[in-house]
């Protein structure tokens, strides 16, 4: 692959903050990314509670990285899926 790019590098999470409440994921949201891959941003529940409320997170993932943005949304709404079959050749999904 021609000028490779690790898009998660362009903006790491933070660590959580002091002072922040709970982390309750609210929902997840994915959009079509600018370098024709995907966003996931995870938008989390208001903080009633002591302390600030979470930012938002996004995590970009390129044109190549169908089966990772898929197994970030599975493992933070909690699907379980079972491992695919290998594709065939000629038959990718991007």
């Amino acid at each position: 692959m021609a000028n490779a790019y690790n898009f998660r590098e362009a903006r790491p999470v933070d660590p959580k903050p002091k002072g922040m409440g709970p982390k309750i994921l609210r929902h997840l949201k994915v959009e079509k990314g600018t370098a024709g891959g995907h966003v996931v941003t995870h938008e989390f529940e208001y903080n009633p509670g002591p302390g600030a409320n979470h930012p938002d997170e996004t995590y970009p993932f390129g044109a190549g990285d169908g089966a990772a943005a898929l197994a970030h949304i599975a493992k933070h709404a909690g699907i379980k899926v079972a491992a695919a079959p290998p594709a065939a050749p000629g038959n990718a999904l991007e």
